[in-house]
């Protein structure tokens, strides 16, 4: 018996085949041979898929070594606008537009290198400070350094040159091209009417020094060496902040601050005229202000400006230790004295004060603190979301 069919098939002139119940004569209707709506949708999907991977691939440079080696090369065209940089970075006529209308803004990119474009991401935001964890290894080339937060995070193209040197360097060639403006050997003064001695990285704001904070996460008699390789480019260019015969600091567009486990020790040793590396001292183990006898940021102290730039400690511990209740810096409080005495200290040391491990969430806490960290006198605020912080400066 010929199976039934339905009325849709019959007024579609389809008829069976004895042999083959479910199959169509070639004369019935085209529609017996259209796949089901849902299949159609799908293949349909899945090629528009197909074509649009296969047309990115095509329209993307073809890069030739990875991103982080990179950092000066175009950023992708299409993610650029979302991130507000600029794809022409390296363009010959826009030599530093990473930073282009950028107000520079106190504030330390903390954890920086965790960033999906470390460096360039701070300057956009206008950071006037930033960080890299580096680790040192036996058996490595001098100056070979190693970025990252944690061993496990390592990997051969995130190292400090790749990372920030070159990319700073690159900077600081393309913005003093012309010789009129190259840095020299003598001591910087005010400069003179219509007279600029050395352009730092930001455009607006051309004599802001750029601050490189090294943490130092392998023993300081490994790293020291590396690092002070590592930064022959710099310091042979005269881009490195220094200590001059006379014993004045020499600003110049960019300053190095070493942390971590650096050993106060081994900088001491590094000969006053020269010294291009700074340490971050101990807030918390400056004497109390007031103490110290003498000119601001003269020597009669161990940490001073000939040696150091920041004075750092956490906040949380001092919080708990004063009693306070989760991050309370309220006036008259004992935790808002103790900020106080500690900034007060630092600033007749000569000394940038700087304190991090502050809250990063409720959102509200952390806007309160950076605020009364302000109205203090800190000199940077230690910030992981910069888009928070440039709200916060209301730019």
């Amino acid at each position: 018996m010929a199976p039934s069919l339905s009325l849709r098939q019959l007024e579609a002139g389809l008829t069976p085949t004895s042999a083959h119940p479910t199959l169509f004569h070639r004369g019935a209707s085209w529609q017996a041979w259209l796949p089901s709506r849902r299949r159609a949708f799908h293949t349909i999907f899945l090629l528009t898929i197909i074509i649009c991977s296969l047309l990115y691939v095509k329209c993307t440079p073809h890069r030739s070594q990875p991103r982080s080696q990179q950092p000066l090369r175009a950023l992708p065209s299409l993610i650029s606008p979302l991130l507000s940089i600029p794809p022409h970075y390296a363009a010959p006529d826009f030599p530093i537009p990473i930073t282009k209308d950028v107000p520079p803004l106190s504030c330390h990119s903390h954890n920086d290198y965790w960033r999906q474009y470390p460096l360039l991401s701070g300057l956009r935001a206008g950071c006037i400070s930033t960080e890299a964890d580096v680790w040192a290894f036996p058996g490595a080339p001098l100056g070979h350094l190693y970025v990252g937060h944690i061993r496990a995070s390592l990997v051969p193209a995130r190292t400090l040159k790749n990372m920030y040197i070159d990319p700073l360097l690159k900077m600081l060639e393309d913005a003093n091209r012309d010789p009129e403006v190259a840095p020299s050997d003598g001591e910087k003064g005010e400069p003179e009417e219509d007279e600029v001695e050395w352009v730092g990285v930001f455009d607006t704001r051309p004599l802001e020094s750029f601050t490189l904070m090294i943490d130092f996460k392998t023993t300081s008699e490994l790293t020291f060496p590396s690092v002070l390789e590592a930064l022959q480019p710099l310091h042979a260019g005269g881009w490195l902040t220094h200590v001059s015969a006379s014993g004045f600091i020499v600003p110049r567009p960019l300053t190095i601050v070493l942390t971590g486990e650096t050993s106060f020790a081994t900088l001491l040793n590094i000969p006053l005229e020269g010294r291009f590396v700074f340490f971050d001292a101990p807030l918390g183990a400056l004497p109390p202000p007031s103490t110290q006898v003498g000119a601001s940021g003269s020597a009669l102290h161990m940490y001073n400006a000939t040696n150091s730039y920041y004075a750092s400690t956490p906040l949380q511990p001092l919080l708990d230790k004063a009693g306070s209740k989760g991050t309370d810096l309220a006036e008259e409080s004992a935790a808002r004295a103790m900020v106080r005495g500690q900034i007060q200290a630092a600033k007749e040391a000569g000394l940038r004060p700087r304190y991090w491990d502050t809250p990063a969430w409720p959102v509200g806490v952390r806007n309160t603190v950076w605020k009364d960290l302000w109205a203090l006198g800190v000199a940077v605020l230690n910030v992981d979301d910069l888009h928070a912080v440039r709200a916060f400066w209301d730019v």
